[in-house]
């Protein structure tokens, strides 16, 4: 079945793992805590946050972005939410742009499954994320850049998934286009193969 790694939208079709601020009965949700979130008056992650996550199937997005929210702030807080994540074995989508050592640092202390989600960098930035043992979700304006496309049929789909995010869009629509653009018959059940094991560490 079509799997959307990222999404907003709750009533997304296929197999989506939504971001929101709950569970939602009968959805498989991810936590979120944006970075855009986390200004220089951010008081803190709330006390029912870990409630919160127990419920859920991830954390995130989480993550950092100096373009929206404060940077420095946002390094004090990705610690205590990765922390949660292990304390509760929840794998962690990420929102990431500009990263600098420091985020790397702080990701890399914790011994947990990473997804950088909604990439749309050249290949030799996803080569380096996959080289970390992260994995990418992908969403359509990633899927015309020549650079990545060849990088993958090189090197193949193992962690690699796609996404909708807040596009008014359909993951199988995605998934179809990728594989067609792509010339990657099997995409749609790589793809799957990656979803659960970023969800639950093993394919089922």
């Amino acid at each position: 079945m079509s799997a959307d790694f990222h999404t907003h939208d709750p009533d997304a079709s296929g197999r989506a793992l939504i971001s929101a601020p709950g569970p939602l009965p009968g959805r498989i949700v991810s936590l979120e805590l944006h970075p855009w979130s986390v200004g220089t008056d951010f008081p803190g992650v709330p006390d029912d946050f870990a409630g919160r996550l127990a419920q859920c199937a991830a954390l995130g997005e989480v993550g950092f972005d100096p373009l929206c929210g404060d940077a420095k702030r946002q390094l004090e807080i990705l610690p205590e939410l990765l922390k949660l994540a292990e304390n509760s074995n929840k794998p962690v989508v990420l929102h990431l742009v500009r990263p600098t050592e420091a985020v790397f640092d702080i990701l890399e202390r914790h011994e947990l499954r990473f997804l950088v989600h909604g990439f749309r960098g050249k290949a030799e930035k996803l080569a380096r994320y996959l080289e970390r043992g992260y994995f990418v979700s992908l969403g359509e304006k990633a899927l015309t850049d020549p650079g990545v496309a060849e990088f993958l049929k090189r090197r193949g789909l193992a962690r690699i998934g796609f996404e909708t995010d807040a596009a008014d869009a359909d993951i199988k629509s995605v998934l179809d286009r990728a594989a067609k653009m792509w010339e990657m018959p099997d995409l749609e059940r790589a793809a799957d193969a990656a979803f659960d094991e970023f969800l639950w560490g093993k394919t089922r």
